[in-house]
């Protein structure tokens, strides 16, 4: 079997995030552009977290990944070792994306293959927040 490639990896860093983690993974899983992953890292959640991650890992897409509370850097450093995506996006357990930001943001990238790293704008759910281009 192929191993599957995606072009995006989300990393969430997620910690006592029950309340809202639902609503950040289902606007992952609305976009209009579908060859990514998102990569749940739980940084040793007390609460239900996981218990609400759990329904999203039937997507293929999803991922969850466990560890002990470390903060949320060492939660993305491990969504980074995890990733298989051409570009990696950091996004927080408590936002959620317009239903074309990974699209849009794509085609920036593709337009612009020498741009490695970007931020492109501030205007609320409609951006990721930077975008790294893994090395080859």
């Amino acid at each position: 079997m192929a191993r599957y490639c995606p072009k995006i990896s989300i990393i969430i860093p997620a910690y006592n995030c029950k309340d809202y983690i639902a609503d950040t993974l289902q606007s992952c899983l609305s976009q209009d552009y579908d060859n990514f992953e998102v990569i749940v890292v739980n940084d040793g959640s007390t609460d239900s977290t996981c218990d609400v991650i759990a329904p999203f890992l039937s997507d293929p897409r999803v991922m969850l990944a466990n560890q002990e509370n470390k903060g949320v850097s060492a939660a993305r450093n491990l969504g980074i070792e995890l990733a298989k995506g051409d570009y990696i996006t950091f996004l927080d357990s408590d936002d959620t994306l317009a239903p074309s930001t990974f699209r849009e943001n794509v085609e920036i990238l593709q337009d612009y293959p020498e741009v490695t790293t970007f931020s492109p704008g501030s205007e609320p759910h409609r951006r990721i927040v930077v975008a790294y281009a893994k090395e080859k």
